[in-house]
């Protein structure tokens, strides 16, 4: 069962502690910790829930959770934070392969539409012997 909504919350809490009464459902689906705790992953919203009845005390619960784990990793791996707060030094999630490749515009040479008149982009050249757009920094095509 995984947890997504707060009445996903209500139907975990209800099968640990029993039925909750209908007077009091209301006031657990909107919580002011219900939103926070729907930020965690399921697994850890199960164990908090397991731990603790109150919800306060589940969202306590999961800040201690996430606490431990980043201190855990920090201690595993030393390169866990060092690209953190250097802007300069991207990161694998940050790279874009099709940033450094040439943007095809209206009107100018494209890799399915190569007509003779139309005008060639500054970083792209047309090989003389297949007509190939080829970028001018690479200067090798596929048939040389």
């Amino acid at each position: 069962m995984r947890i997504y909504r707060p009445k996903d919350v209500l139907n975990f809490w209800e099968e640990i502690y029993g039925e909750l009464k209908t007077v009091w459902k209301p006031l657990f689906l909107n919580h002011r910790a219900m939103r926070k705790i729907l930020k965690f992953d399921s697994d850890q919203i199960k164990v908090a829930i397991r731990r603790n009845k109150k919800l306060d005390m589940v969202l306590q619960d999961l800040e201690a959770q996430s606490e431990d784990k980043e201190e855990f990793d920090r201690k595993q791996n030393p390169y866990y934070d060092a690209n953190k707060g250097k802007e300069s030094s991207p990161t694998l999630s940050e790279y874009n392969p099709n940033k450094f490749l040439p943007r095809y515009k209206k009107g100018s040479v494209s890799k399915t539409n190569l007509r003779k008149d139309a005008k060639v982009s500054p970083k792209i050249l047309i090989c003389p012997s297949c007509g190939v757009p080829i970028r001018r920094d690479g200067l090798s095509c596929k048939c040389s």
